[in-house]
């Protein structure tokens, strides 16, 4: 077995969630980060050569293979988990972006009342009319609390869509019904199809308010704040449960991956990883050190000397168990 030279900071999964926290991390600090992935890097070339329909939506060829590894399932806890053999609404993904290669990119923001509705609950029905073993609880955090973020995420993506709540003015042509938001879309709305369009105006007719639902995939060409620029979307239909083989649609290895590429000195990738070894030794996972096969390259281990990240609950199951890094250690 191979040891690796040890890292700040292991990420383990390497999707929207994960890939992030390597580019903000290797973007504020000095920390050398080190990413683990199942399965292979992947690149728009990759798509624009093989969009076959029967291998990518029926097939589910991005999806993890269920024969291979897979979750368990249970309606209540007098069952027994058994594992799930086919996909239904939960598609994970494999390789370098995980699910967010093959996302549809729907992307709307939560709603205000999402982040507070135990306190929005009980000021409208009192707390009697709630159980008393209810399990409702506010986020701790509110709408305005992550709407600067929540701003910036768009950006980096560059959502199209039209505002219908710009700054506390309400705009009609978008949701006037969301949260307030402190700038207009990145991109505007994509195109409206025929018969969405007459759904639009049967809809205004009887009184209500229809927009366009925010998309990942950028109406016209864009460049985002960190540089990265891709072509506007050609509707070519090919979204979920597929990569896009133009780059419109924000996908982590279009958007992210370029900003990592950037600075190899601090970042280090491992792609192509088998499934876990769940034989850990006690010490090991003291040592916060992870045992991986590499299809490729064969056993390896590395270990991390700060914290370790996960990128999605299901990387969790690669990991040693190790207890968590300070994360205090990652402020800039």
């Amino acid at each position: 077995m191979k040891t690796l030279p040890a890292a700040d900071v292991v990420i383990i999964g390497g999707g929207w969630t994960g890939l992030l926290m390597a580019k903000e991390l290797g973007s504020r600090t000095a920390l050398s980060v080190v990413v683990l992935e199942r399965g292979g890097p992947r690149k728009t070339d990759d798509y624009a050569s093989s969009m076959d329909e029967l291998d990518y939506a029926v097939r589910l060829r991005m999806m993890q293979d269920t024969s291979l590894e897979t979750v368990t399932f249970r309606h209540s806890s007098r069952q027994r988990a058994l594992p799930l053999r086919q996909h239904g609404s939960f598609l994970p993904g494999s390789g370098v972006g995980g699910a967010g290669e093959h996302w549809s990119g729907i992307c709307a923001r939560f709603l205000p009342d999402c982040f507070e509705l135990l306190s929005r609950t009980t000021e409208k029905y009192g707390s009697k009319r709630l159980p008393e073993d209810h399990a409702i609880q506010d986020w701790g955090i509110t709408y305005d609390d992550l709407e600067p973020h929540y701003t910036r995420a768009e950006q980096m993506m560059g959502i199209s869509g039209k505002a219908g709540n710009l700054r506390g003015k309400q705009i009609e042509g978008g949701n006037i019904f969301e949260g307030w938001r402190s700038a207009e879309y990145p991109t505007p709305p994509t195109k409206i199809p025929y018969f969405s369009s007459l759904f639009r105006e049967a809809a205004r007719t009887l009184g209500y308010h229809p927009y366009p639902i925010p998309a990942a995939t950028t109406s016209q060409p864009y460049t985002n704040p960190d540089g990265v620029a891709r072509p506007g979307c050609f509707y070519c239909g090919y979204c979920e449960r597929f990569g896009c083989m133009l780059g419109a649609k924000a996908q982590p290895t279009n958007t992210l991956v370029p900003v990592i590429q950037k600075r190899r000195k601090c970042f280090h990738t491992h792609w192509s990883l088998g499934p876990p070894n769940r034989a850990r030794r006690r010490e090991e996972r003291q040592k916060g050190t992870w045992r991986y096969l590499h299809r490729r390259k064969g056993r390896r281990s590395i270990s991390a000397r700060g914290a370790r990240l996960f990128g999605f609950l299901d990387s969790q199951q690669y990991s040693t168990a190790a207890p968590l890094g300070d994360w205090r250690a990652l402020q800039p």
